[in-house]
């Protein structure tokens, strides 16, 4: 194991221990394509990367173009702290908020790409599945009992049913939060509950041959 992130990293620079696994991959004989998809990173990263390496003999980065940033670690420090204690603000928000606490003088659209930096983006609020202890032990218990069940002798002899409520007439609230991609499954980030007027029922099955009928019931 590398302890590279499995995520994807297109469109970062090349961190330290990432430099330091191309030399020793490159070393050991892998080809530049294989040091690519072990870290996941384009081709041409990894073949510039080493041309600046051997031109250079410092894993140092070269100079960014472009204005430098002008915001501090600390600034950004601030930014997140923000939007952590107001997952739902808007940019114009956290920039009002950023102002008052912490005397920082940016634009939203600047907020915005600090934020894009650090990975945090607007994501629909997941909603929570609720399952007791007591129905958590019951489940487990139902899988490892059937864990050796065959499609041929077994699992072709059931029908699995459910059933669902559907709201008629009135819109679906979403909630939008900052999060980052490793935030996704926190649980003080997804709703404790959600309160539902159940307008009409579907009930519907499937089994090893299929979907079988649908029905409707419970309409006002």
């Amino acid at each position: 194991s590398s302890g590279i992130n499995a995520e994807s990293q297109s469109g970062r620079y090349l961190t330290s221990e990432e430099k330091s696994f191309i030399l020793q991959w490159t070393e050991d004989g892998k080809t530049q394509a294989e040091v690519a998809k072990l870290l996941r990173r384009n081709k041409a990263t990894i073949s510039r990367f080493l041309k600046r390496y051997k031109a250079t003999g410092t894993l140092a980065a070269s100079p960014k173009p472009g204005r430098p940033r002008f915001f501090t670690a600390r600034d950004d420090r601030s930014i997140s702290r923000a939007y952590k204690f107001n997952r739902t603000a808007s940019t114009r928000s956290l920039n009002g908020i950023l102002e008052s606490n912490d005397g920082l003088g940016m634009s939203h659209m600047t907020v915005w790409r600090h934020m894009k930096e650090m990975g945090a983006k607007k994501r629909v609020l997941k909603k929570a599945v609720v399952i007791r202890k007591p129905n958590v032990i019951k489940r487990l218990r139902w899988v490892k009992a059937r864990s050796r069940w065959t499609v041929e002798l077994d699992w072709k002899c059931y029908i699995f049913s459910d059933e669902c409520s559907v709201q008629l007439g009135r819109k679906n609230s979403q909630v939008v939060l900052w999060r980052t991609d490793e935030e996704k499954d926190r649980p003080h980030l997804h709703p404790s509950h959600h309160q539902k007027i159940v307008c009409s029922m579907f009930w519907g099955c499937v089994s090893y041959n299929g979907v079988g009928p649908s029905s409707l019931y419970g309409v006002p």
